[in-house]
C-alpha cells in the first residue's frame, strides 16, 4: 500500500487523505466525516474531514500545551479522542464492536456488525497533519496544498 496523500483546502477547512486513485461510492460516518470507495467498492480510497482545522486542532495543537479537555466529547454524533502518548486520533460515531480495517498506511476505518464505516483512526495524526491545520499554518505560514509529509517523515 502506498502512502496517503494529504490535500487541505484552507478556503473551505477540509482535509482529504488519499491513496491518489479515482474515488466512487462513499458513506458519510457524521456530518464531517465521510470515506470513498474504490471502483471495485472493497477498499477505501479516501478519508475526508470537513471543517478539519476547527474540527482537529483543540485536539492535536492544544494552546496551553496540555491535551485538550474536550478529549471525547462529540460534535453532534461524532466523538473525537487523541491519545498524546501514541499520536493516535479517534474519530468514531456508534457503539462498539467494531472491526478495524487498514485503508491505507497508518489510516484505518472501523465497521460495525453490518458492514457500514463507524470511524476513522489516524496514527502519527500530529505529525503528518500540522503542516496543514497545525498553529504555523494557522497564523498564515505557507502550507503546501498536497504533499508526501509521510515521505519525508520516512514511510509507516
Amino acid at each position: 500500500m502506498e502512502l496517503p496523500r494529504i490535500c487541505y483546502f484552507p478556503e473551505n477547512d477540509i482535509l482529504v487523505l488519499d491513496q491518489n486513485e479515482p474515488h466512487y461510492m462513499g458513506e458519510t460516518i457524521a456530518p464531517q466525516l465521510w470515506v470513498s470507495y474504490n471502483r471495485n467498492n472493497d477498499a477505501v480510497a479516501s478519508v475526508t474531514i470537513d471543517f478539519a482545522a476547527n474540527l482537529l486542532q483543540p485536539y492535536l495543537f492544544p494552546s496551553d500545551g496540555q491535551q485538550c479537555r474536550r478529549n471525547g466529547v462529540g460534535h453532534e454524533d461524532l466523538k473525537i479522542r487523541y491519545t498524546p502518548e501514541t499520536d493516535t486520533l479517534e474519530l468514531q460515531t456508534g457503539q462498539p464492536p467494531f472491526v478495524k480495517k487498514p485503508a491505507m498506511p497508518g489510516i484505518y476505518v472501523n465497521f460495525d456488525a453490518e458492514g457500514w464505516a463507524m470511524g476513522v483512526i489516524i496514527e502519527r495524526a500530529a505529525e503528518r497533519l500540522r503542516p496543514y491545520i497545525g498553529p504555523t499554518a494557522a497564523a498564515g505560514m505557507p502550507e503546501p496544498a498536497t504533499a508526501g509529509a509521510d515521505a519525508a517523515a520516512g514511510a509507516d
